[in-house]
């Protein structure tokens, strides 16, 4: 891949940039910006398919590092609440809604983040499916002042690489509201793992801590069940 192609803009709903990842077969004294971190991350293949390793940036924004912000930011991934199955909606799996389990699980996860976090965090950016704005929506309703924005990269089946550009700009303390094996694969990707030692359980949070150049695992707790601190 061209190591100078174009960063795409995307926009997000509303009003949010998503910039994609720089990718390029670059030595990492070679790029021309500083960089909060830098790693190589091995990007899955199918069983029958070669594993590929490209060097990539994850960096935040710049306004993130020059306010400080970075040093106490915290990156949270959730893996939507229960939902029903896709024969109970016309919408096939867009459509599918919480079940009363999901709404219970995704409370009980929003209860336990916000006593968790160590950071203000207003905003959870979410897959657009009704299942992962439903579970948002209640997890940011235990918040002040948190707001639900939909990001296409966290869809269904994006790239572990759109979704690293995502958390690359952000500016402070976000929520990050997704699928299954997608948050788990993301978390992998940022903890420098080569695979989570677990699936993300249905409404379960990741909550990871950024401190200078590192990002580190704070704890990972599934609805209902106990909280885990180290891999």
């Amino acid at each position: 891949m061209d190591a100078a192609k174009r960063l795409d803009r995307r926009r997000l709903e509303p009003n949010l940039l998503l910039h994609e990842p720089f990718v390029g077969h670059l030595e990492p004294e070679n790029r021309p910006f500083h960089r909060a971190r830098a790693h190589a991350i091995s990007i899955l293949c199918p069983p029958h398919a070669r594993i590929s390793t490209f060097p990539i940036a994850v960096r935040f924004s710049r306004e993130a590092r020059l306010s400080g912000n970075l040093f106490a930011m915290q990156i949270v991934l959730v893996r939507h609440a229960d939902a029903e199955p896709e024969s109970s909606t016309t919408l096939a799996d867009f459509g599918r809604a919480l079940t009363p389990l999901g709404r219970r699980q995704a409370r009980d996860t929003a209860v336990w983040l916000a006593s968790s976090l160590t950071a203000p965090l207003h905003l959870f950016l979410t897959s657009p499916l009704v299942r992962t704005v439903q579970t948002a929506e209640i997890c940011a309703g235990a918040l002040p002042g948190a707001t639900v924005a939909v990001a296409e990269a966290l869809r269904s089946g994006q790239s572990t690489m759109a979704q690293l550009a995502l958390v690359r700009g952000l500016k402070s303390s976000t929520a990050l509201v997704g699928h299954e094996p997608n948050m788990a694969e993301l978390a992998a990707a940022l903890l420098e793992r080569r695979s989570m030692p677990f699936a993300f359980a249905k409404g379960a949070c990741l909550l990871l801590a950024a401190s200078g150049d590192e990002i580190e695992l704070v704890s990972y707790r599934a609805p209902f069940g106990n909280v885990i601190t180290a891999l």
